[in-house]
């Protein structure tokens, strides 16, 4: 019996998200441009991203604070026409040492942002300095369905995938030439990619979860290996990963919250560390700090899933925090 139960589940999860992605690529590639546009101005994918529920049902909002746990996102997107300008600050481990204050006297910061094209579309973009590296990235994450009140969609589930690229130059000594000589990294080297979906619910309005099934490919450079310019093959080792982040919200006040970000590696560990997060998310009027506590130096999805190296039973803890601003750019009268 519950062989059949868990295959009628099955069967319904598949013909639900296989029909939604059918019908947007259709839509995209098949449906002419001129046919797109309805009599009320509106377009298919318009009706396409409608919800699909019962009446006297709503959605369900506010799962978590913001677009992010602490370095995952969340379940939540910014609104349609609405900028959300984020800055994460990260300093060093604890293990630093007393010279370095503790950590300190390291700082890595991402300044970025986020844009809602749609109510169930966001871009998002980011620049920064992590281990002096030149690091910009840029994602997109779609919500494919959205959790209701009656649980005639018992969960919310989106898609995001995100892309980012080194621009550091890096120089090496070359012995034959006797000289000092630009190191050439092939592109392929320098860009780091990730594609995740985002399952989670509501739990009730003091508890929010998430698991976060993902594969993210990032390469390591490491210059010191190379003995000349045309060796850089040498320099750098790309790594797969599989695995499976856990997020959680639970509500302390009502502008306070506690949250857990756990991101297992399940594949191609190496040396790897799995990221662990604590935090805080704390609600001040127009933005939310968030105060958290965290064995990962990088802040874009490939840096922290794929390069976190300190460990927490060794004091490779750093204090970081992230700030959220939104602005509204475009009436949100154009989306309804």
């Amino acid at each position: 019996m519950v062989g059949v139960n868990f295959k009628q589940s099955l069967h319904f999860f598949t013909n639900q998200l296989g029909s939604k992605l059918f019908l947007l690529f259709l839509i995209q590639w098949m449906v002419p441009t001129g046919m797109l546009q309805a009599q009320d101005d509106s377009t298919l994918l318009d009706l396409l991203e409608e919800p699909m529920v019962t009446p006297g049902s709503e959605k369900v909002h506010s799962a978590f604070k913001t677009t992010k746990v602490i370095n995952q996102q969340s379940l939540e997107l910014v609104d349609a026409g609405v900028f959300d300008f984020k800055m994460s600050h990260r300093f060093g481990p604890l293990n630093a040492g007393v010279d370095k204050a503790f950590g300190l006297d390291i700082a890595t910061i991402r300044i970025g942002g986020e844009f809602g094209i749609s109510p169930n579309l966001m871009l998002g973009f980011g620049r920064s300095n992590v281990k002096q590296e030149k690091n910009v990235d840029l994602f997109l994450k779609y919500r494919l369905m959205q959790q209701t009140t009656d649980n005639h969609q018992p969960l919310s589930i989106l898609f995001l995938v995100a892309i980012d690229r080194r621009n550091t130059q890096y120089n090496v000594f070359n012995p034959t030439l006797g000289k000092t000589e630009l190191l050439q990294i092939p592109n392929s080297a320098r860009t780091g990619w990730v594609a995740q979906a985002i399952i989670g619910k509501k739990v009730s309005e003091e508890l929010s979860l998430q698991f976060v099934p993902g594969w993210v490919t990032q390469s390591t450079i490491q210059p010191q290996l190379a003995s000349n310019a045309l060796e850089g093959d040498l320099a750098t080792r790309t790594l797969s990963h599989w695995y499976l982040g856990v997020g959680m919200r639970q509500k302390l006040t009502t502008r306070t919250t506690l949250n857990l970000d756990f991101i297992p590696i399940l594949t191609n560990k190496g040396s790897t560390i799995n990221s662990f997060s604590l935090g805080f998310d704390i609600e001040t009027g127009g933005h939310v700090f968030q105060l958290q506590f965290t064995n990962s130096f990088g802040l874009n999805e490939s840096l922290f899933i794929a390069r976190t190296t300190d460990r927490w039973n060794q004091a490779g803890i750093r204090l970081g925090f992230n700030l959220s601003r939104v602005f509204t750019v475009i009436n949100p009268e154009v989306y309804r």
